[in-house]
C-alpha cells in the first residue's frame, strides 16, 4: 500500500460564470473540485475506466488497475497489468493466441496492457482488456475486490472485434463491439464463458461504445457511436437470447454519444462528442423516439453564453445531470432535471413564464477546471469523482453532487399495551427515523404498525335486578327448574362472560336471584281467598298430587300452590317471589286447573 498526499483544496482552480447568484442558490451549489489526487508517472496515466463502490473509487490507466480510498484519495492499492500472469483457457480455437488442440494456452505468460471499461458487483471487478502485444486481442478479466488479485481471465475472438461496452447483471456480463454492425454478446459471470448467440445488430446501427442497463433489469440500451447517433434497445431473456426490440437514429448534426448514458423511469440521456456544439439528448424507452427542440438540448451555458463541445462524461445525481467534455482545459457542466422532464426542452428554454417557475433559473452551468480532458465519471452516496485521459492522470473529487437518500429507519420498538381491556383494542410499535429521504430516493414508510387486541374479551355489561358480570359464567342459569340436574349438565362446559346470579344468591328465576330455601320455601305469606291448595298421595304407589282449585280470577297471578318435592305433607299456598315490596311478578303461576308432581 502506497500513500499519496492529497494537493489541498483547490479553490482557486475555477472560474465560473457571471451570474450573480450563481454560487448563491443553496439548493444545488455549483459543483467544485474539493480534493484530488496526480496519479504517479509509473502508472502511465490516462484514465480511460473508472467505477466506484461504496467506500473505494476503481480506476484503469494504460497499465494498473488501481483502488483508490474515496473519504480522502490518499490510499491506494495498484495491480499491475503487465505483471499479471495467470493460466487461462482459449473459448475460440484459431484466434491468433497460441492453443493446442483441446484449447489450452500453450504459454500462461499474457500480460495485459490497457483496460478500456469496468464493471463491478458485490464481490469482483470485471473489465475488458488487451494483451501487451496486439490490439486486437482482448480479454476479459476478472478481480477480486478485496485482494486486487487475478481471478479469471478469458480471450475474446478477434473476430468479434474490440469491445468497448460493459454491463453486468446478476448472472451475466454483456459485451458490446465496435463492429459494422455492432455486435452483442452475453457472458456467464462465474466462468466467463459465452452464452447463447451474438446479437448482430442493423445496419448502420455501428461501432458500440456505451451501454446500460433499463431498471428493470430487462433491456439493455446501446449507443453507436456513429454520426447521426443512434441508440439500440436490446431485449434480454432468461435463456441466453438477446433480441434487439427497437432503435433510434437522432437528428442530423447530433453526432458521436460518446459519454454513455444517465436514465429515469421514462427516458434516456446521454451527451454528443461533437466538436462545435454538444448536445444532450433524451431518448424514449418505451417508443424509443428523439423529436428536435422536444428532446434535444445544445449545451451552451446559459450564464455566460459560451458552448461546450466534445462531451465524453455523462452521470447524474438527483438533482441534475453532469455532463464532462474532453477538452484542454475540461469544463463541467451541470443542467436541471426539472428542464431535461419537462414536455418540450425547447419551449422551457424559450417560454419565461416557464423559466421562471423552475426553482433553479439557470438551467445549464458550467464551470472550467484547471484540468484537461475529463474521460469519466463515478459517484459514491456524497461526492462525484472525475478522472482525467492525460499523462499525469488525475482523479478529482467534486462536491455539489446530491445523490438520491433513501430513508433510513431503526428497529421497531415493543409492541404496546392494549388500548382497551375488553372489547377490541389496538396494540400499537414504532420505529424511528434514522436518516429521511432526500434527492429524490425513497421515502419513509411504515413507521408506525398496528394489530387487533382483545377482540374475544367481551366487555361487562349492566346487569338488570340482582345479577352481576362474571368473566366465568356458565352457558345456561341455574333455576329453580333445574336445581339439581344444573351441576350434571355444565359439568365440563366452558366459561363464558355475562351476566349471572352472584354466590349468594345462585339461582335465576323469573329474572330474580334467589337462594336453593327460596326455591323450596317461597314466601310464607297465606293465599287469599280466592286460591285453595290440596295435596293428595297414596302411600303405596308414591304418588302424589297438588289439587289447586282457583276460586275466582281476582288476583289469580299473585298466588299459586307448592309441594317440596321428597315430602309427605301437604300442599302449600305461596306468593310470587319478587321482593317485600313488590308483589306484582314472580312466580308464574299454572294456568292449569290441576299441575302434577312426583315424591
Amino acid at each position: 500500500m502506497i500513500t499519496i498526499k492529497v494537493v489541498g483544496l483547490l479553490s482557486g482552480l475555477i472560474s465560473v460564470g457571471s451570474s450573480p447568484d450563481l454560487m448563491t442558490d443553496a439548493k444545488i451549489p455549483l459543483p467544485q473540485v474539493v480534493a484530488n489526487t496526480t496519479l504517479p508517472a509509473r502508472f502511465f496515466g490516462h484514465i480511460a475506466a473508472m467505477i466506484a463502490d461504496g467506500d473505494f473509487v476503481y480506476a484503469a490507466t494504460d497499465r494498473y488497475l488501481l483502488k483508490v480510498k474515496s473519504n480522502n484519495l490518499e490510499d491506494y492499492a495498484a495491480m499491475n497489468l503487465r505483471n499479471s500472469s495467470v493460466q487461462i483457457l482459449a473459448k475460440h480455437v484459431g484466434n491468433g493466441i497460441d492453443v493446442d488442440q483441446n484449447g489450452d494456452l500453450l504459454s500462461a505468460e499474457y500480460p495485459l496492457r490497457k483496460i478500456d471499461v469496468l464493471q463491478v458487483d458485490h464481490k469482483f471487478l470485471y473489465a475488458v482488456a488487451f494483451d501487451m502485444d496486439s490490439t486486437s486481442h482482448q480479454f476479459l478479466v476478472k478481480v477480486d475486490k478485496g485482494t486486487m488479485l487475478m481471478e479469471l481471465v478469458k480471450p475474446i475472438a478477434p473476430i468479434n472485434s474490440p469491445a468497448y461496452a460493459l454491463e453486468v447483471d446478476d448472472s451475466f456480463l454483456y459485451t458490446g463491439h465496435s463492429s459494422s454492425p455492432g455486435r452483442v454478446l452475453r457472458w456467464n459471470k462465474t466462468d466467463l464463458s459465452q452464452v447463447g448467440t451474438t446479437l448482430h445488430l442493423e445496419t448502420g446501427e455501428n461501432d458500440i461504445r456505451s451501454m446500460e442497463m433499463d431498471r428493470n433489469g430487462e433491456h439493455i440500451y446501446a449507443n453507436c457511436y456513429t454520426r447521426p447517433g443512434r441508440t439500440v434497445k436490446i431485449k434480454l431473456s432468461s435463456t441466453g437470447e438477446l433480441t434487439r426490440t427497437g432503435g433510434v437514429e437522432y437528428p442530423p448534426g447530433m453526432d458521436y454519444p460518446l459519454a454513455g448514458f444517465d436514465q429515469d423511469d421514462s427516458y434516456l440521456f446521454t451527451a454528443t462528442f461533437t466538436p462545435t456544439t454538444a448536445f444532450i439528448i433524451r431518448v424514449h424507452k418505451q417508443t424509443m423516439r428523439v423529436d428536435v427542440g422536444r428532446d434535444t438540448l445544445e449545451l451552451i451555458d446559459t450564464t455566460d453564453g459560451s458552448r461546450l463541445t466534445h462531451a465524453a462524461a455523462i452521470h447524474a445525481d438527483a438533482e441534475s445531470v453532469f455532463v464532462g467534455t474532453y477538452t484542454s482545459p475540461a469544463r463541467l457542466a451541470r443542467v436541471s432535471k426539472q428542464l431535461l422532464r419537462a414536455n418540450s426542452i425547447a419551449r422551457m428554454l424559450t417560454d419565461s413564464t416557464a423559466a421562471t417557475s423552475l426553482s433553479h433559473t439557470n438551467m445549464i452551468e458550467a464551470v472550467t477546471l484547471k484540468f484537461d480532458k475529463l474521460a469519466v465519471f463515478a459517484d459514491t452516496s456524497a461526492f462525484l469523482f472525475a478522472g482525467t485521459n492525460t499523462m499525469p492522470a488525475h482523479i478529482l473529487r467534486l462536491n455539489g453532487f446530491y445523490n438520491a437518500q433513501d430513508c433510513v429507519v431503526g428497529a421497531w420498538s415493543a409492541w404496546s399495551a392494549c388500548s382497551k381491556s375488553c372489547g377490541g383494542g389496538l396494540n400499537t410499535r414504532s420505529r424511528p427515523v434514522l436518516i429521511d429521504h432526500a434527492h429524490g430516493g425513497v421515502s419513509c414508510t411504515q413507521t408506525m404498525d398496528v394489530k387487533s387486541c382483545n377482540d374475544g374479551v367481551q366487555c361487562p355489561l349492566q346487569c338488570n335486578g340482582t345479577m352481576v358480570w362474571t368473566t366465568a359464567g356458565k352457558m345456561l342459569d341455574r333455576t329453580c327448574n333445574n336445581l339439581y340436574t344444573w351441576d350434571v349438565e355444565m359439568n365440563g362446559a366452558p366459561f363464558v362472560s355475562r351476566c349471572q346470579c352472584p354466590p349468594s344468591h345462585p339461582i335465576l328465576h323469573d329474572g330474580m336471584c334467589v337462594t336453593q330455601e327460596m326455591c323450596e320455601e317461597g314466601a310464607t305469606k297465606p293465599c287469599d281467598e280466592h286460591l285453595r291448595c290440596q295435596f293428595n298421595h297414596k302411600n303405596d304407589t308414591h304418588v302424589a298430587r297438588i289439587m289447586t282449585q282457583r276460586l275466582s280470577d281476582y288476583n289469580i297471578n299473585l298466588f299459586h300452590c307448592q309441594h317440596t318435592l321428597g315430602r309427605m305433607d301437604g300442599c302449600r299456598c305461596v306468593c310470587n317471589i319478587r321482593s317485600s315490596t313488590d308483589s306484582t311478578a314472580g312466580f308464574n303461576s299454572s294456568q292449569n286447573s290441576q299441575s302434577f308432581g312426583q315424591t
